[in-house]
This record gives C-alpha cells, sequence and structure tokens, in this order.
C-alpha cells in the first residue's frame, strides 16, 4: 500500500511533518484526521509502497474477528467496500501487518470490478478453498452476512470439519 509523506497542523496550531501508510490520499486525510491533524500537504512517497509485498500467514484470531466484524457491517447494510476500509483502518498496523496487507489487495480489486469471492481467492495462503467456496455461495445467494456469520462460527469452534 502507498506511505504518504505529509505536512499538517495539530490542535495546537504547530506544524508536523511525518509519514502514513494508508490504502489512497483520501484514505491518509482521514487517518490523520483521527489524529487530531489538519493536512496541509500530501505527496505519495516514492517507493514507498508496500502493495508488492506478500502478505504471510493471519492467524486464525485475527481472520475470525474479520469474518465477524465484516458479517455484521454488510448485515447493518453498510457497502463492501465501505466496510473492508473500515477494517483495514481498525487492523493493527504491527500486529495486522499481513491481515492489512491483504486486506488492502482485496479491496483495490473489489473496487476495480471484482466480486469479494475473486478478491479473496487471490489469497490462499489466508481464505482457503471452503472459506472462498463459502464466500461465493453467500454473494450468488444474496446471503452474504449470514455466510460470514457462519464461517466465524466454524473457524473460531477450531474444530474443521472433516469432508474427507
Amino acid at each position: 500500500m502507498p506511505v504518504y509523506k505529509y505536512t499538517a497542523r495539530d490542535n495546537k496550531g504547530k506544524v508536523v511533518t511525518g509519514v502514513v501508510d494508508a490504502l489512497n490520499d483520501g484514505n491518509a486525510v482521514a487517518i490523520l484526521a483521527t489524529k487530531g491533524l489538519t493536512v496541509l500537504g500530501l505527496e505519495e512517497k516514492k517507493g514507498g509502497s508496500t502493495k508488492s509485498r506478500k502478505a504471510g500467514k493471519v492467524p486464525t484470531d485475527q481472520l475470525v474477528m474479520f469474518t465477524r466484524m465484516l458479517a455484521t457491517m454488510v448485515e447493518a447494510g453498510m457497502p463492501l467496500v465501505q466496510s473492508l476500509t473500515a477494517l483495514y483502518e481498525q487492523t493493527d498496523p504491527v500486529k495486522g501487518r499481513n491481515l492489512r496487507a491483504v486486506l488492502a489487495d482485496v479491496i483495490g480489486n473489489v473496487e476495480k470490478g471484482n466480486t469479494l469471492t475473486e478478491s479473496l481467492a487471490r489469497h490462499p495462503q489466508v481464505f482457503d478453498k471452503l472459506y472462498v467456496s463459502m464466500v461465493r455461495v453467500g454473494e450468488e445467494a444474496g446471503a452474504l452476512p449470514k455466510v460470514m456469520a457462519d464461517l466465524a462460527a466454524l473457524r473460531f469452534s477450531r474444530r474443521r470439519p472433516d469432508f474427507a
């Protein structure tokens, strides 16, 4: 994901500079605003993108939490890209760096018009065939929130069904 250099004014009027990693410039401004900063200048840092970084494994507890929260947001009527972006922003940049990298790619692909299923399938190290297949069924049946909630429950139980 891109890294942005910024110049901003804090609540006390002091001018500060720094860097922030964000999905896009609008997302960078929003992240800085939540920190009480008013952006004066913003520039994408050349060579600062982590988009090409291959994400590693995502811990089961993070995947379960992501799945549950996505189910809740979509059930509440929140648009998919907005839900994914909110989850990206709420994920810890250090502990959840692999999940953030995956979410950045998924968001980009969904924004380009790919289905959630297609976007998740690009990351088999995180979303196995069962997960992707269930999401496909949820999308096709118009029951994505229900399926995502079921997926979270399945993962949380730590007991994987034996389909062999």
